[in-house]
């Protein structure tokens, strides 16, 4: 055999390993393409799960932030009626000279009979199908009230608008009732009475040393509650407005791991090598 006939077998004997070897190669850059295809699927769905999770523990925390709110906002009512009640007991000792208790007493009884006349016409009022359909949208108001104000998507002028629109609604049974009061002859004449004893009592107090109320020991006790609560609540509208936008950066990172997610499925599914595999990415 001559020598050019010798290396044309020995190049013929070398063709199948070649073409092994080739093949090999591809099978194994195809396993590699797989693999990140299926890692890029994987880490895309964590980060959809994780962001998700995130979401659900921030929900918490602002409605916790916000049951805690409304519980201070309570607390600080029965405050406020505690410190007017410390300032008349003051005012009552220290204006005796002046003739406050008895121009106390008068304002007490005035508001007293205003109130009897005014609750009975809000109850007349309350048996209104007019009152009746105003206090069951007043009450689904509320509802999607809160609902706007735990959900941390909702946010924008849009947002201020439905807001705006619930609180009328909400505000309705209420304006029912003043409406009525107000065109009520006697809680005209009651209303015009309390004024007055009003004013004859404000009149007494200006004859007090001005700030001596508020230097009585039980009124300073009082009105430092107060403040500390005020303080407590305008922290809480803080922490609220963090919680808020921190949760708002969750959303925007939880739809931006959808969106990877989605074009690692896309990539994934264009693959024509890919074996049969589930929603997580991996064989099935």
């Amino acid at each position: 055999m001559n020598r050019i006939s010798l290396s044309i077998v020995v190049f013929a004997l070398c063709l199948p390993m070649v073409d092994k070897v080739a093949f090999a190669q591809k099978a194994n850059s195809q396993r590699q393409d797989e693999r990140r295809e299926n890692e890029r699927v994987a880490k895309a769905n964590k980060a959809v799960a994780d962001a998700k999770k995130d979401i659900g523990q921030s929900h918490q925390e602002l409605r916790n932030e916000m049951a805690a709110q409304g519980k201070a906002a309570t607390l600080l009512q029965q405050q406020m009626k505690k410190l007017r009640d410390a300032r008349e007991a003051a005012e009552d000792r220290l204006g005796a000279k002046v003739g406050i208790p008895d121009a106390l007493a008068k304002a007490r009884q005035a508001s007293k009979s205003f109130e009897l006349i005014a609750n009975k016409i809000r109850d007349q009022v309350h048996a209104t199908p007019q009152w009746v359909q105003a206090n069951q949208v007043a009450e689904e108001a509320k509802k999607k009230k809160t609902a706007i104000l735990e959900d941390v998507e909702q946010t924008g002028n849009n947002n201020e608008q439905q807001l705006a629109e619930l609180a009328k609604k909400i505000l309705k049974p209420l304006a029912l009732e003043d409406e009525a009061i107000a065109n009520d002859a006697s809680a005209i004449e009651a209303t015009e009475l309390l004024a007055k004893r009003q004013s004859e009592l404000d009149d007494k107090r200006k004859l007090l040393p001005k700030g001596e109320v508020d230097r009585d020991p039980n009124v300073v006790k009082v009105l430092g509650e107060v403040q500390r609560q005020e303080k407590m609540i305008s922290d809480l509208e803080i922490k609220i407005r963090k919680v808020r936008t921190e949760a708002s950066k969750i959303q925007k990172r939880y739809s931006e791991a959808i969106f990877e997610l989605q074009k690692a499925k896309s990539a994934d599914a264009a693959d024509p090598n890919r074996p049969k595999k589930n929603n997580n990415g991996k064989p099935a």
